[in-house]
């Protein structure tokens, strides 16, 4: 089943040239990753919660039996709020497939920029960012005033395929 659905979407990719050939392909890990964030909306998430709690106290006083009904939307509500990026960055994940040429990347994603295809940059334009697991960038987009890195994030082989991309891109000491 999950070697279909890996076929089915590498069949994303646009076709390759005549001189192309296909030197790896792979996916980003689709943990669930907590990071600060995830943690911001956390905060927000309690507060939330124990408002209701508060809300909850004072009205179940009034109207005895009522504690559950107003609590209980509140602890759905925070639950759902810090959940949903993780698990919505998590299903992103797990639907991208990333594939390196001879002649550029390619990177496939569900939403978004769907397919979008890179030449070989120059060496300095390489970042090789540690993490679990580490993430090779090699180029970005700027909106506004906010910079975002593009390239192959997450992936469990990065070393390899960092090395593959610097002697792509002319680097001659590996």
């Amino acid at each position: 089943m999950a070697d279909d659905l890996d076929r089915r979407l590498m069949s994303d990719f646009p076709a390759l040239k005549a001189d192309e050939t296909i030197l790896w392909q792979g996916r980003p890990d689709a943990k669930l990753r907590f990071g600060i964030t995830t943690m911001a909306t956390g905060i927000f998430a309690v507060t939330l919660v124990l408002a209701c709690l508060g809300l909850a106290t004072v009205i179940d006083r009034a109207n005895t039996g009522s504690y559950w009904g107003i609590l209980a939307p509140g602890i759905i509500a925070g639950v759902a709020i810090v959940m949903a990026m993780p698990v919505i960055d998590s299903l992103i994940r797990y639907y991208t497939r990333y594939r390196l040429t001879n002649q550029r990347m390619l990177i496939a994603k569900p939403v978004g920029t769907k397919r979008a295809s890179y030449d070989i940059p120059a060496l300095d334009d390489l970042i090789y960012r540690n993490g679990t697991p580490p993430s090779i960038f090699f180029s970005s987009r700027t909106s506004g005033r906010k910079r975002t890195d593009i390239g192959f994030e997450r992936i469990t082989d990065a070393r390899d395929v960092f090395i593959q991309m610097r002697k792509l891109a002319g680097d001659t000491e590996i």
